[in-house]
């Protein structure tokens, strides 16, 4: 499926009437926490929020937001995000893997790990 901007892939994913868990790691990115709310207010997905558990309440409460609905796993540095992140995906608590504040080397390095990681045998693509 190709899409040509954001607005294509909001409108195909609006279709979609399932809902989605979205694993976001080292969700403690003011932007990264914003998309993560917006995608839940619009009902595209629910976020499990993977990082430092108290900078992850403190962004949302400078965004105003409420902690009660977002599900939060407390991580201690970012391997550990991206371990736990990648391990929801694998195990089919989450659809589909997030990234947030951090460095995509050590996020891939987990999600191409040939024992605990991504690999399904076909393409992979990050968007």
């Amino acid at each position: 499926m190709t899409f040509k901007n954001f607005n294509e892939l909001i409108q195909s994913i609006s279709k979609d009437t399932s809902t989605k868990v979205v694993a976001v790691a080292m969700a403690e990115d003011r932007n990264t926490l914003e998309a993560a709310c917006r995608a839940f207010k619009n009902n595209i997905a629910v976020p499990v929020l993977v990082g430092d558990k108290a900078a992850i309440l403190k962004v949302l409460e400078s965004l105003g937001e409420e902690p009660a609905p977002h599900k939060i796993s407390d991580a201690e540095n970012e391997t550990e995000a991206a371990k736990k992140a990648v391990a929801l995906v694998r195990t089919g608590e989450a659809d589909f893997l997030m990234k947030g504040k951090i460095h995509t080397a050590a996020l891939l390095h987990e999600v191409v790990d040939k024992e605990n990681g991504l690999h399904a045998g076909g393409n992979m693509s990050m968007m």
